[in-house]
């Protein structure tokens, strides 16, 4: 580990930098509304959210299971906006904001304190700070817990960082004090203890230190992990239960394996071209199944398998190169979908602390290819700048995408057709306005792409009760509550067709069963 001395006002400087470019970039999002995908179950309809910061609150926050989630921490932190400001969405949005400016300028001074190159250390991280893959992290008010898990991470490295300087175990304590929190915030951040071994191999060279060979140099650094790899461990059988109980994981009868794996591969690579040019981005990218194994998987695999050789082999000579990749691969394990969680190929805002790893072996490589070739200098930092500029303007243009559930839904209509939720709440937007044969359209589209959708049975029997077609609504409702019969305005829904056929009695059984 080695730091050069650099001037405190080319920190300031470079802090400034990453702050300005947060609230050019995302600054926007103060003024937008919530979505109403899980936002209402997180804040806005949430009717804990006023009162978490009471005992009763508390206890709801540290024991209850959120979207299929366990993050005391997050809900907290969504309670102590609301319980200050109130349930607007502008204050939510802010806290959002300023997180991932935090984050932003955290991921800068661990760079520099791992490796003591400033030119890098600012690319890396100004990079992270503009790309459009931050933006639904950043402008989706429920991915709070995707910026503070990151947050808490950073925090981790730079305390591991101390510790390794003075060995001492109150440093220690708080290595494992900031990744209990990271957990506690989301629960993607497991691999985090791995990565921290890839630093000790670069920039840190801790496998290099002290007397004996490599091998056993490696066992030592992996047993001073193992109390952060049980708290991995933990948080691993309580997430997965967790989310097995509330039905977010597939089982292996919807998508196989082979396909499971396959879909991996192909996001993966993705990941790393949309890292370069972040095209066609949309709020959720559907899961093909068997259509996976078509053309791109037969360009993405060999992509990753070169990637993974040349990561590989480069571990001597570029370790810039070796740790970055395996970063990246071993972030991104949690949520490449191996264990399938939803219906969704890949999202954006998975990729939050993963391409860290991307970042680290771009920044290094331009600047070794800058300190080889010097007459190459000037060029390239025209080139990376003219880069970063357009990330952040694409970013801008993404983020004002957020404004409303309307142009959110429209747009991920655009890119993602596919999308029976997109669709579905596109429709909900289109009964709003009143424009109700759009609404339909979608609705009966949501359920082509998963026809087992209730949501969208239920809106179009709403739409029939408005024309007065009460046959009908009343195939409609009736399917809606044979898919889902919990919903007790759904079975009043039901009730009223029903009731207007001249069915009272099973209207009334209905109301009473609601």
């Amino acid at each position: 580990m080695t730091t050069n001395s650099v001037p405190a006002s080319r920190h300031t400087a470079a802090i400034a930098l990453l702050l300005i470019f947060t609230a050019a970039i995302f600054g926007q999002s103060v003024t937008h509304q919530f979505i109403a995908l899980d936002d209402p179950v997180y804040v806005s309809r949430n009717p804990h959210m006023l009162d978490h910061l009471s005992w009763q609150g508390l206890q709801w926050a540290v024991t209850d299971v959120v979207v299929s989630n366990w993050h005391p921490v997050t809900m907290l932190s969504h309670a102590f906006i609301a319980a200050a400001f109130g349930l607007d969405a502008g204050p939510q949005h802010a806290g959002n904001v300023i997180l991932h400016g935090l984050n932003a300028c955290l991921l800068y001074l661990v760079l520099w304190r791992f490796t003591g190159a400033w030119w890098p250390s600012l690319l890396a991280a100004l990079l992270f700070t503009v790309h459009p893959l931050r933006v639904e992290s950043v402008a989706w008010i429920s991915d709070r817990k995707g910026l503070l898990s990151a947050c808490f991470a950073l925090l981790t490295l730079l305390a591991y960082e101390r510790y390794i300087r003075d060995k001492r175990a109150l440093a220690y304590m708080g290595v494992l004090a900031a990744f209990t929190l990271a957990l506690l915030s989301k629960p993607d951040v497991v691999a985090l203890p791995i990565a921290m071994l890839l630093l000790d191999y670069w920039p840190l060279r801790r496998f290099e230190e002290g007397p004996g060979p490599h091998l056993r140099r490696a066992a030592d650094l992996l047993m001073e992990k193992l109390p952060l790899l049980a708290l991995s461990a933990g948080s691993s059988v309580i997430t997965y239960a967790i989310q097995r109980g509330t039905g977010a994981v597939q089982d292996a009868e919807r998508y196989s394996a082979g396909v499971r794996i396959a879909n991996a591969v192909v996001s993966y690579v993705m990941y790393v071209a949309n890292t370069f040019v972040p095209y066609h981005l949309a709020l959720q990218y559907p899961h093909p199944g068997e259509g996976i194994f078509g053309p791109t998987l037969y360009v993405a695999a060999p992509t990753f398998i070169v990637l993974t050789i040349a990561a590989a082999l480069s571990w001597k000579r570029r370790p810039w190169f070796f740790v970055g990749w395996f970063w990246f691969c071993g972030m991104l394990v949690p949520a490449i979908g191996v264990v399938q969680v939803a219906h969704q190929a890949r999202a954006d805002r998975y990729t939050y602390l993963p391409q860290i790893g991307l970042l680290i072996a771009i920044a290094w490589g331009l600047d070794e290819l800058r300190r080889r070739i010097p007459a190459a200098a000037r060029p390239l930092t025209v080139t990376v700048a003219l880069w970063v500029l357009a990330l952040a303007g694409a970013a801008f243009i993404q983020t004002s995408l957020w404004k409303n559930d309307y142009t959110l839904f429209k747009y991920t209509v655009e890119r993602a057709p596919g999308s029976a939720q997109a669709r579905y709440f596109l429709g909900s937007e289109y009964v709003k306005r009143g424009d109700l044969k759009s609404a339909e359209e979608q609705f009966r589209a949501a359920i082509e792409c998963k026809l087992l959708m209730p949501e969208a049975f239920n809106n179009l029997g709403v739409i029939e009760l408005r024309r007065g077609d009460f046959a009908q609504a009343a195939e409609h409702f009736g399917r809606a509550v044979q898919l889902e019969d919990s919903k007790p305005e759904w079975l009043v829904n039901l009730g009223v067709a029903l009731f207007n056929l001249g069915r009272r009695a099973e209207a009334e059984a209905l109301a009473a069963r609601a």
